[in-house]
């Protein structure tokens, strides 16, 4: 592999603030670049604070370390505010843009998605997935921007309002290559997914790989094995605040072996006149090991006209994940 898709997820406005712009003095450093997925509403507080009672999100935050939580992150991650409400963030948006980065929308009310989407009525989700792309576009003065759903929890109709809105590609879910996404009437979406399909660092640490060899060493070697370009996911509160030890070793570890980071729109330039002979497949749910409930995933190849059998569903499941980020 030669290069790698990353996208970096913005979940917090001290992130955005505090996080981002460390993440890009680190990307401008070995001439790197990536997608950032950047919430464009507010902060949900009270709903991130409601998952604190739930056991498995409170032993995700022991993994984590409250004490460097609450050294890095501060009160400000529990507060109700704006990702783009002060001139502060608007300028780190459009550095990111300046510096060759693609930005991209990361949902409106990321806590409300996360915990409504799967059963929220249709409306509200079009009128979030619109709140977020208008708002975003009007910040940067840019149309057409892709779109992340939070959490990487997504369903038909996002993914039906996302292909009329005309998104470039698709970045829902997690999985193991690009492909056509199948919606459950059978029908192809043309519109290229990429979804993460390389381990993260979070998600190594969470397994309980905090020793900084073992953890970057375990997402290298998933890089060394990808027979094609993959996606690697980081976030502005692990990567940019908790642990940039390990986004250093990774980014070096990367250069070391001569692979590039880019933004996913170069991987979705490349496949976009060969969508037709990707892989089509359904989107499932699953859980991840180490995270908090379900997530969206890519399901199996559905059987080729050839009768050539559909692989299996998704390898390494558990030493993958999403999060509720």
């Amino acid at each position: 592999m030669s290069r790698v898709g990353l996208r970096i997820d913005v979940d917090f406005p001290v992130g955005l603030r505090r996080g981002v712009p460390w993440l890009l003095d680190r990307l401008a450093e070995r001439r790197m670049r990536a997608t950032f997925f950047v919430v464009a509403g507010r902060n949900s507080a009270r709903r991130v604070l409601r998952h604190a009672v739930d056991r498995q999100y409170f032993e995700r935050l022991l993994r984590l370390g409250p004490v460097r939580i609450a050294r890095c992150l501060g009160i400000s991650a529990w507060r109700d505010e704006g990702f783009l409400d002060t001139s502060e963030a608007r300028r780190v948006v459009d550095r990111v843009l300046d510096e060759g980065h693609e930005v991209a929308a990361h949902g409106y009310d990321h806590a409300w998605w996360a915990d409504e989407v799967w059963r929220a009525d249709p409306t509200r989700l079009v009128a979030e997935i619109d709140l977020a792309c208008d708002r975003l576009e009007r910040t940067i003065g840019a149309a057409g921007l892709a779109w992340g759903s939070p959490s990487w929890r997504t369903s038909d109709v996002v993914l039906h309002h996302l292909e009329r809105r005309g998104v470039p590609y698709l970045a829902e879910c997690w999985g193991r290559e690009p492909f056509r996404t199948l919606d459950d009437a059978g029908r192809a979406i043309r519109v290229p997914h990429l979804p993460v399909s390389l381990p993260s660092l979070e998600a190594q640490v969470l397994a309980g790989r905090r020793d900084a060899r073992v953890a970057i060493g375990g997402v290298l070697a998933a890089v060394d094995a990808a027979a094609a370009t993959g996606v690697l996911c980081a976030h502005d509160y692990f990567e940019g605040l908790l642990r940039r030890d390990l986004f250093v070793g990774l980014l070096d570890g990367l250069a070391e072996r001569g692979v590039e980071t880019v933004p996913l729109r170069d991987t979705a330039r490349d496949l976009a006149g060969a969508v037709d002979t990707l892989p089509a497949c359904r989107i499932v749910r699953a859980p991840a090991a180490g995270f908090h409930g379900y997530v969206s995933w890519q399901g199996a190849t559905v059987r080729a006209a050839s009768g050539e059998p559909a692989p299996a569903l998704v390898a390494h499941a558990a030493e993958r994940g999403g999060d509720e980020e």
